[in-house]
């Protein structure tokens, strides 16, 4: 999109024939962009697109068209998963010696957009062991590069049907390695030449690709669908944040000033957390994030090279990589191959087999022990999603406001008096009341008294209507009630118990869904 803005004419070569067909017949796609504030601008259409079926013979049909568009081309892009690096990049190795053998020697840049750690030597290699490395005018430079766009199909199941509409956020600035490229620089508002590419990548690598995921898993582990869903869960959210910075502190001691500075690494974890990810606009599925979880628990992917990071240069602080390396080993999910696999293994041999033949962590290291620990609590802290607290009693003292209603109605059940009616005790008839409550108070509900009280005053003589256990109990309910709201609005701390604000913020961390039993008041 980068460079189509740039003024670019844009050919896509691909394996996927369904895609390639609907580009050729659509002639572009549609690009639904969702700001942070989780509105769509009005869509992009990126126009005048060729498309061609990547083929292994470049000297006829689609295989030879494309090795032309390759001999016409300025510039390059590589954008595959790791596991198409090497044929992809053999492919081209075969059009640029046919490049060269028609004559064109001109500098070819070849922006490598990966979700891995230096790939551009052995993505030349292979080029060049493809083309021949005998001849010396191959002219070219795999440039490396960084881009943080999420960006998804909109494809919601397994199977359906592509489409040649893509969803995404407004964020699509596109950076690469200034030093690497040959030529004049191409430099845009989206498209910006850097010489700290190393840095700029491992920033999105490690910490915004390993928060990413963390977040889908922990998401998927209790039991949500989209990103911007998990983060509203504040055990979720403290947990990304604190794994975030985590990352970031060991970045700071790393490489100091600059991109990893205290002030620019706040900015841009606040910017992905709070705003990109929580973007509701975007809906990007968790299953999505999650894809492949035994690629990213790879020795050299995202989880493991931040443990790594965290383990040289803060080794105290290892807990949130450890939980989301645990939290991927969980992940659970019939539709993903990758995911049946870890599971199989993880059935056969237990998890200390991933740590050792997937993550190449040794399950007896501080590393290991500590994921293993997480693999075993997680379950139990993500599944237990709901607290309910009785209000009266656990969180908040109401005794004085209980003791105060009782007293009156108390006096007008001993005296017969309606419970409506409006009373002035006698300090003795208070001093009465109260003996009564206190020798009653925490043995039974005041309100499931109040029909023992009437029916010993009837023992004594009084005459009471019919029903009078009804408005007895709930004028004293009522009353109550209205007292507490009075509280509420006017003082509500004055109603908690010692401790339960401290307790209440500390299940709020843990991400309960907090719910209050009001039925007795």
């Amino acid at each position: 999109m980068n460079l189509w803005q740039a003024g670019y004419g844009i050919t896509l070569v691909d394996k996927n024939e369904k895609i390639i067909d609907l580009l050729k017949k659509d002639r572009g796609y549609k690009v639904i962009q969702s700001s942070f504030s989780g509105k769509s601008k009005k869509p992009l259409y990126i126009d005048n697109v060729s498309a061609l079926l990547r083929s292994s013979d470049i000297k006829k049909g689609e295989g030879f068209e494309a090795a032309n568009k390759v001999y016409e081309a300025d510039i390059l892009c590589i954008a595959v998963p790791d596991k198409e690096l090497e044929e992809t990049s053999r492919f081209l190795g075969r059009c640029i010696a046919a490049r060269v053998r028609k004559g064109n020697s001109r500098p070819l840049n070849i922006l490598l957009a990966t979700n891995s750690l230096g790939k551009g030597q052995a993505v030349q290699e292979w080029m060049l062991d493809e083309a021949g490395r005998h001849n010396k005018q191959y002219n070219i430079a795999v440039v490396e590069t960084r881009t943080e766009h999420i960006a998804h199909s909109g494809q919601k199941k397994e199977g359906q049907e592509p489409s040649t509409t893509v969803y995404g956020d407004t964020h699509n600035v596109f950076f690469y390695d200034e030093n690497a490229f040959i030529g004049p620089l191409l430099k845009t508002a989206n498209i910006i030449p850097t010489d700290t590419i190393k840095q700029e990548k491992e920033q999105k690598l490690i910490l915004f690709n390993c928060v990413h995921s963390f977040i889908a898993y922990l998401g998927y582990l209790k039991g949500y669908t989209y990103i911007h869903e998990a983060l509203k869960d504040h055990f979720i959210k403290n947990r990304a944040k604190k794994l975030a910075y985590s990352i970031s502190d060991a970045f700071i001691k790393k490489y100091g000033d600059g991109i990893f500075s205290k002030d620019a690494q706040k900015e841009y974890i606040d910017e992905i957390l709070f705003r990109r990810f929580a973007s509701a606009g975007l809906k990007d599925e968790l299953t999505r994030v999650a894809r492949d979880p035994l690629r990213k628990l790879g020795e050299h992917e995202r989880f493991l090279s931040a443990a790594r990071l965290i383990e040289r240069y803060d080794s105290k602080n290892l807990g949130f990589i450890a939980s989301a390396i645990a939290a991927c080993m969980h992940y659970v999910y019939p539709a993903d191959k990758e995911a049946n696999v870890l599971q199989a293994k993880i059935r056969r041999s237990g998890p200390e087999s991933v740590l050792k033949d997937v993550c190449g962590v040794d399950p007896n290291s501080a590393l290991g022990q500590l994921v293993l620990k997480k693999y075993e609590d997680l379950p139990k802290i993500c599944c237990d999603k709901h607290v309910v607290l009785d209000f009266d009693g656990v969180l908040a003292d109401t005794t004085a406001i209980s003791r105060d209603i009782f007293v009156e109605i108390y006096y007008k059940i001993s005296k017969g008096i309606a419970a409506d009616e409006q009373v002035e005790l006698k300090e003795a008839d208070r001093k009465h009341g109260e003996a009564c409550f206190d020798s009653i108070f925490g043995s039974a509900y005041v309100g499931d008294i109040i029909p023992g009280l009437i029916q010993q005053a009837r023992e004594r003589g009084i005459n009471f209507p019919e029903g009078a256990e009804v408005s007895y109990t709930e004028e004293y309910t009522r009353r109550k009630a209205r007292e507490i709201d009075i509280r509420l609005d006017e003082e509500p701390a004055s109603l908690l118990k010692p401790g339960a604000e401290e307790f209440l913020k500390a299940l709020k961390e843990e991400g309960k869904q907090i719910y209050l039993s009001l039925i007795h008041i």
